[in-house]
């Protein structure tokens, strides 16, 4: 099972029950005040990178069980994702629940984020603003390809009303030809599009047809593959039901 911040948390709980220590000797040892690590064992914070690989060299404990997936990943050299796992618990309001920032793309800034060559996708998100989801369960790495945009105009009403915000994840290139009948977000030329994929000829003819999901729908069109900077699959609004 992958490591999350309520499993860290457990963590520990564990090492505080198996050395015999008390909230403020742990405090102590790690240089902390006592509150913060009594906020780590009540599962309203968890430790920071930097304090868990502490965690582990004082405590001689496996420093991979402290670690999110995409922090073992880029450990051992893997695929590293587009945005750093920052999921965090969030306090007082609201307890028991979970915050995560994930890069957003408003209506005024799709014009720059168009122009984006998919190579620099990563670089990009990264200077972006960030829009905070507030999630009930502990979402672990479910949203590590993901970022949030804004819908703009009625073309695919009923399904996204104009100025909705909706969570997309990144589409590997590869599976680019994969995809049917679902709503996407497709960066192509000077262009930002939230559109259906009414056809997709990728493998043999070269080119995706996209249509709108209003009432009054335009008629399908081509994008060709050689145009396409960046693919999204739309998979939910913030906060609410996924997509279909």
């Amino acid at each position: 099972m992958p490591t999350t911040p309520s499993t860290i948390n457990m963590l520990i709980q564990r090492i505080l029950e198996e050395r015999k220590l008390r909230n403020n000797k742990f405090a102590a040892m790690l240089g902390v005040d006592k509150s913060t690590v009594t906020r780590w064992v009540e599962g309203k914070s968890f430790p920071k990178r930097d304090m868990r690989e502490k965690i582990a060299q004082v405590f001689d404990y496996p420093l991979e069980q402290l670690l999110l997936p995409d922090e073992l990943a880029m450990l051992h050299g893997g695929d590293v994702p587009l945005v750093e796992n920052n999921v965090k618990i969030v306090p007082d309001e609201y307890p028991r629940a979970f915050a995560l920032d994930l890069p957003y793309i408003p209506i005024v800034a799709r014009a720059g984020f168009a122009e984006m060559a998919s190579s620099n996708v990563i670089k990009s998100l990264a200077s972006l603003d960030t829009f905070k989801l507030t999630l009930a369960n502990d979402p672990g790495n479910k949203y590590a390809n993901s970022a949030i945009f804004e819908v703009n105009g009625d073309s695919m009403e009923k399904t996204l009303p104009h100025g909705s915000k909706v969570v997309a994840d990144l589409i590997a290139e590869a599976k680019w030809h994969s995809i049917y009948e679902r709503v996407v977000i497709i960066c192509f030329g000077e262009y930002l599009v939230i559109k259906r994929i009414h056809g997709n000829d990728l493998s043999t003819q070269g080119f995706l047809m996209l249509h709108s999901d209003s009432e009054t729908p335009m008629s399908p069109y081509p994008v060709p593959r050689n145009q396409i900077r960046s693919m999204w699959l739309v998979q939910e609004f913030a906060e609410r039901a996924p997509i279909r």
